[in-house]
């Protein structure tokens, strides 16, 4: 299970605030929660990609089982914002 993700599955959904308990450390991170959201059968809306965002920003879109969207990112370093 991915490190920044415990908290969600002890409940048993995946809930939006849940994403705010764990920032990932390395696009692999991003990875690691793509392979363990297929293996729950989640969909997928979009698999991890790097994109323009930010100089190395990588990202997983996916569906929690309510369909709300959810994006998790990997922004290297301080981030874009910092």
């Amino acid at each position: 299970m991915p490190h920044c993700f415990a908290a969600f599955i002890s409940i048993g959904s995946i809930m939006p605030h849940a994403l705010a308990s764990g920032k990932p450390r390395a696009a692999a991170d991003i990875d690691e929660l793509h392979v363990f959201l297929c293996a729950l059968g989640a969909k997928i809306v979009r698999a991890p990609r790097e994109d323009q965002w930010a100089p190395g920003y990588y990202s997983l879109l996916f569906e929690d089982p309510d369909g709300i969207r959810l994006e998790l990112n990997h922004v290297p370093g301080k981030g874009l914002l910092a």
